[in-house]
């Protein structure tokens, strides 16, 4: 990995990677490069586990694993982003895996608005109940998990896939 990630790093000199497993079970390594002047995240996934996820199953499985950072969850269905390059591939697979992924899913789509709907309210009135409490650390939680919740519904009706909240909301303007 190290010598894929230097071919396309701006800065192959201090450009590291971690060692397999070292980020967790879904995201399975990974590391944090410049190129062409832009942040990229370079990660790891299994093959085996990537090629189990069927967006239209009984098992289409959007919930989430909480990876350090990722506060609001990671979608396990984040691999499947128009975007998403592969550095190998020597069999084809991010491509044969998104000819499952896309177009998006009605069952997936259905299923988040499903999952994080009622969310929303229940943070809302669990910060009205912090507030009575004056609960600040609790209070700004239940706010930033109803909005990552909003995050999650915006996404889903645009028929987009969400890696993760980091500026989730903002990269949502110009859609429904």
């Amino acid at each position: 990995m190290l010598a894929a990630a230097k071919e396309i790093a701006d800065n192959s000199a201090v450009t590291a990677v971690t060692k397999i497993g070292e980020w967790g079970p879904w995201i399975i390594g990974g590391a944090w490069l410049s190129v062409g002047g832009q942040r990229v995240d370079l990660l790891y996934r299994s093959a085996d586990a990537v090629s189990s996820w069927n967006p239209v199953g009984p098992a289409s499985s959007p919930w989430t694993t909480n990876p350090a950072i990722h506060t609001a969850s990671a979608r396990r269905s984040g691999w499947a982003r128009s975007h998403c390059q592969p550095l190998r591939d020597p069999q084809d697979l991010i491509n044969r895996l998104k000819s499952i992924a896309l177009p998006y899913p009605q069952p997936l789509r259905d299923a988040l608005i499903r999952r994080f709907q009622w969310e929303i309210l229940f943070g809302i009135e669990n910060a009205e109940l912090a507030a009575a409490r004056n609960e600040q650390t609790h209070i700004a939680g239940c706010v930033y998990r109803s909005l990552a919740c909003v995050a999650q519904i915006v996404f889903a009706l645009n028929e987009r896939y969400l890696i993760n909240e980091k500026g989730a909301l903002w990269k949502q303007r110009g859609y429904r």
